[in-house]
Formats: structure tokens, C-alpha cells, sequence
């Protein structure tokens, strides 16, 4: 049996531009992951595409800098150049986003607080 799941979160690195391709949409955008500290700070950017509702529902949400989890399966494209040379670009189509943060720049915290679940202060046992 073969697998191919991806799954990744990281920051929108470019808008996602929402255009029509046949009879339904799709949403197309890159994310950036990190690996690494300091000097040996790595940063990955994958190319995403996201079709349909899920496409309209979320392109105006993906802007740059927003934190997202991205869970698709890689695909692998190719093509001929004008010169007769084959290409190749491999990308994530997403089967579900999930967008966990707003951007850097906005100073707000990620982390859940009390107000975030509307808990009363007399609910919580402490």
C-alpha cells in the first residue's frame, strides 16, 4: 500500500490569488516552514493549492504572514520548455487548512486565554 500525506504549518509567504479553472475555483499560495536556529536557521517554501468551497471560504484569509496547518497529499507536475527540456515542480493540494495565527506584525498573542473559551471566572474550580 502506498502513502501520500503531507502535513506542515508554517507562515503564508504570498497571498493566495482565488482564480477559476473550468466549472470550480481554486486558491493558490505559498507557505514557509523553518527548521533550524540562529546560523542554522533553514527556511522551506512549498507552493499550495486549495479547490473549491474550501478555496472561496479561505483565500481572503490567506495573507502573508498568517500562521497556517496545511494537510494535503504532494503532487508532481511536469512540462516541456520551448528549448525541448522537461521541468518539474512538485506541490501540496491541500485537503484541509487550518489557520491557527494571525500575522507577526499584529502583536497578538497565539496562545488560548480564558476569554477565548467564554469561561466565567466562577466556572473555573480555582
Amino acid at each position: 500500500m502506498d502513502l501520500n500525506v503531507v502535513t506542515l504549518v508554517g507562515r503564508v509567504a504570498q497571498d493566495a490569488e482565488l482564480r477559476q479553472a473550468g466549472e470550480t475555483v481554486v486558491s493558490t499560495f505559498s507557505i514557509a516552514t523553518s527548521d533550524g536556529f540562529g546560523e542554522k536557521a533553514k527556511t522551506s517554501f512549498f507552493n499550495v493549492s486549495v479547490w473549491g468551497k474550501q478555496a472561496e471560504a479561505l483565500t481572503q484569509h490567506l495573507v502573508k504572514g498568517t500562521q497556517v496547518g496545511v494537510t494535503g497529499k504532494l503532487v508532481q507536475e511536469s512540462w516541456k520548455t520551448k528549448e525541448g527540456e522537461t521541468r518539474y515542480n512538485v506541490k501540496v493540494v491541500a485537503s484541509n487548512i487550518q489557520l491557527l495565527g494571525s500575522k507577526k506584525s499584529e502583536g497578538t498573542s497565539s496562545k488560548a486565554t480564558q476569554n477565548d473559551f467564554n469561561v466565567a471566572s466562577d466556572d473555573l474550580p480555582f
